[in-house]
């Protein structure tokens, strides 16, 4: 099987507007504003989150990342977010179903569902294993 990957790191480009401050995020057609800089990105990066977190629900393909330019910020989701949205991408490349992937885990369908939820309490281990299951895994690196 192919490796599933994916990058999840959005530009955004942060300017001084009337009032305080705009944010756009292109690859996620996201425009917010607030009188600081720090309350754009923090808006910017919970919009992120629930962007990812809806297209799992609805099984909707995840968003290309674009090349940042010069002067923009890269904001991405939680790492959690993104574990499960890699997991997400890997069970539907592999084939497998939700209930054979709780078989092989020996979990019910409401575990795997928890598994997939991006608002569900998972810990990264059990979604490593998960992923083991469909023959992916994860590889995290520190970002600034």
């Amino acid at each position: 099987m192919d490796y599933v990957l994916q990058s999840f790191d959005h530009p955004v480009r942060i300017t001084k507007s009337p009032g305080g401050f705009t944010g756009i995020c292109k690859d996620l057609q996201l425009t917010v504003s607030a009188p600081t800089h720090d309350e754009v990105e923090t808006r910017l990066w919970l919009l992120i989150e629930a962007a990812y977190a809806e297209r799992m629900y609805c099984a909707q393909p995840f968003p290309r990342s674009s090349k940042p330019r010069k002067g923009d910020l890269v904001l991405r989701p939680m790492a959690m977010t993104q574990a499960k949205a890699v997991l997400h991408l890997a069970l539907r490349a592999s084939g497998m179903s939700k209930g054979a992937l709780g078989r092989a885990l020996g979990m019910d369908y409401t575990g795997v569902g928890r598994l997939l939820d991006p608002y569900s309490g998972t810990s990264l281990g059990a979604t490593e294993v998960a992923l083991s299951v469909v023959g992916q895994g994860l590889a995290l690196s520190p970002r600034r």
